[in-house]
């Protein structure tokens, strides 16, 4: 099992979205300096965060300590609408095409309670979203279609192959208005994975950023 992240600081509430009309569980991950400074922190936006809060709580922890630099606080986003729904830009079936409606709730109604609630940094530059495969895509929607949100990317396993790679076609919409701004992006596949509709797509998007 997982360990668990260090429950004293660790801060859990709910956010309501009207727009969506679900509930997002929110779990927010502190450094252990957080009280005793003033400094403002950058944010890890984590989706499908029943999975993965404890794993990237830790693993940032980890590696503050190890390196010596400043820890960030990780914001993990659960389950209102089933992944498929709020994950996937575009709409293949009726449990699919809810990226937009999603981005939108993060942007404007989870970001800024974070940011008002939190002492967490208010630049771009200083948030990161991370994401796996249905996730991982809704990463690479956010970079393309809205890229003033985040300054930073991880997608693992990125789904890029959902509705016929649509997520490349976006990318070259948007790639004008994109490609002369500074970000960061980091993808990650699995060596199992580099066989069938998981790479080619992967290898053209990487390519692409490059």
């Amino acid at each position: 099992d997982e360990e668990k992240f260090d429950p004293a600081s660790t801060r859990t509430f709910t956010i309501e979205s009207p727009s969506i009309g679900a509930t997002y569980p929110i779990q927010v991950a502190l450094p252990e300096n957080y009280n005793s400074s003033g400094e403002k922190f950058s944010t890890i936006y984590v989706l499908d965060g029943e999975q993965d809060f404890d794993l990237v709580a830790n693993t940032c922890k980890s590696l503050s300590d190890r390196y010596g630099v400043p820890n960030v606080i990780v914001v993990s986003i659960g389950y209102g609408r089933d992944r498929s729904i709020d994950y996937t830009p575009t709409e293949t079936g009726s449990s699919t095409g809810g990226a937009p409606e999603f981005l939108a709730f993060i942007t404007n109604e989870l970001i800024p309670k974070i940011e008002q609630d939190f002492n967490a940094n208010t630049a771009r530059e200083s948030r990161t979203i991370l994401g796996h495969s249905y996730g991982g895509l809704f990463g690479a929607y956010a970079f393309a279609v809205d890229n003033k949100v985040f300054g930073n990317y991880i997608m693992l396993s990125p789904s890029l192959w959902f509705d016929d790679e649509v997520s490349l076609l976006l990318e070259k919409q948007n790639r004008v208005d994109n490609k002369d701004i500074r970000q960061l992006v980091y993808m990650g596949i699995g060596e199992a994975e580099n066989s069938g509709r998981m790479q080619a797509p992967f290898e053209a998007y990487y390519q692409i950023l490059r």
